[in-house]
């Protein structure tokens, strides 16, 4: 039964509440900035970028089962190996046994063949002793000169077969020591070798399991560095984002500060005229006819002192501006303060 499914791709059969909670703290920062940016694309990018991990930690998944079953298949072999190494160093053990007990029975063939060989020389040395003593005895005139070199030689060749029987046997004695050294020696060749081998296999296959884990840590690395890199991206975006909105919402500032500076220039413009013009009105409505001709002077004299109050009441003006203008500027320095603290 495959258990593999969108929400869960590793084949867990777990709750996945880790998933869960992931997809939910996702769909709520889409419904707090969805509506300012929509974040669908984004969305759809964070989901193949989920497919394609949890893939890449199934096929990671499917590598270590494929190494687990190689190790237990080398490991079957090895046992394999190591028992017929065992039945071959039982029949080679058989074997040695046997050959010894075939030397053995050869040796005792050997001896009691030359035990019997050598009793039958002694049971004709004396039959041939007893004749020559009854043929000597018959002819002691005859052979009082010639039988005592001959049997002299017969002893001599008699002592020279001993010696010879007696060289033989060490020899073969000699053979069999050897025989036995040769076999130790190949045994404990075969031990080695035994050994060795199986000192080898276990290096190889730890070196082999060593470089997987290797590769296996690597490629891991590797996937960590890329979500790293991912998640740095993600907050570089939203880093660009907050400082567009920062800027956007300053310039909105700034616009809101000059059109206050405006309108402020324009009332007090307004209040200064106003306060110098409605005395003028008055007191020119109170005049009578006789004395237009003066007024018309003092009219002249008054343009000219109200031109001289108008430069003064524009330099009033822009130093009040400047003194806006700075205020509003240290207020803004300040904020920018208190939000970066």
């Amino acid at each position: 039964m495959d258990r593999r499914s969108y929400s869960n791709n590793r084949c867990d059969t777990r709750a996945d509440d880790h998933e869960n909670a992931v997809e939910e703290s996702l769909n709520k920062i889409h419904w707090r900035n969805g509506k300012i940016y929509g974040l669908a694309d984004f969305r759809n990018a964070c989901d193949c970028e989920k497919m394609t991990f949890a893939h890449r930690m199934h096929k990671e998944n499917d590598m270590g089962k494929s190494l687990e079953e190689d190790a237990w298949k080398k490991k079957f072999e090895r046992e394999d190996l190591a028992l017929k190494q065992s039945r071959e160093k039982r029949e080679l053990e058989e074997k040695f046994s046997k050959m010894e007990m075939k030397l053995k029975e050869m040796e005792k063939n050997d001896l009691a063949e030359k035990h019997l060989s050598s009793e039958n020389v002694v049971k004709q040395l004396v039959d041939q002793l007893k004749q020559q003593e009854e043929t000597f005895f018959k002819n002691k005139p005859q052979s009082l000169e010639t039988e005592p070199t001959k049997l002299e030689i017969k002893l001599k060749r008699v002592m020279n077969k001993n010696i010879r029987l007696a060289k033989k046997n060490k020899s073969l004695e000699t053979e069999v020591k050897v025989l036995k050294d040769d076999r130790q020696e190949q045994e404990e060749r075969v031990n080695k070798d035994l050994a060795d081998r199986h000192q080898s296999w276990e290096t190889e296959l730890m070196q082999e399991m060593m470089m997987k884990k290797t590769d296996l840590t690597r490629r891991n690395k590797t996937l960590e560095t890329e979500v790293q890199e991912f998640k740095d991206q993600r907050r570089e975006q939203k880093e660009k984002e907050n400082l567009a909105q920062e800027q956007l919402s300053w310039e909105a500032k700034e616009r809101m500060v000059e059109d206050e500076h405006q309108v402020l220039q324009d009332v007090f413009f307004k209040r200064v005229t106003e306060e110098k013009v409605i005395p003028l009105q008055k007191m020119q409505s109170r005049k009578p006819q006789k004395d237009r001709a003066r007024g018309a002077k003092m009219e002249e004299a008054e343009a000219s002192i109200n031109a001289t109050e108008e430069t003064e009441n524009m330099e009033v003006t822009e130093n009040y501006g400047e003194g806006v203008w700075s205020w509003t500027h240290q207020k803004c320095d300040s904020d920018i303060e208190w939000e970066e603290a």
